[in-house]
């Protein structure tokens, strides 16, 4: 969950799948959905590129990971790739 430097929560978190497919069907199944009181959105995103305190070369993903973005208000980025309107496997 991303935080600000005071640790509040900024209201939106990142979810890491190990392929598209998967992000595809989280982002059909949880998109809209109510969460206690609150309606979520959910987007396909790329997170900020984040400073690894190991790495010379900063934060580094594989090519096929695919990254969603959960946000509880209403502003949604558009998404990075495309994303089929119906869960995989299923015409």
């Amino acid at each position: 969950m991303a935080t600000y430097r005071n640790g509040v929560p900024k209201g939106h978190a990142y979810v890491e799948f190990s392929n598209a497919d998967e992000a595809s069907r989280a982002l059909i199944a949880t998109d809209g959905l109510m969460v206690g009181s609150k309606n979520i959105s959910v987007a396909i995103s790329n997170p900020p590129v984040r400073n690894d305190p190991h790495s010379k070369l900063g934060y580094s993903g594989t090519a096929d990971t695919k990254v969603a973005e959960t946000k509880t208000g209403n502003s949604v980025k558009p998404p990075q790739f495309a994303v089929p309107s119906a869960p995989v496997g299923k015409p």
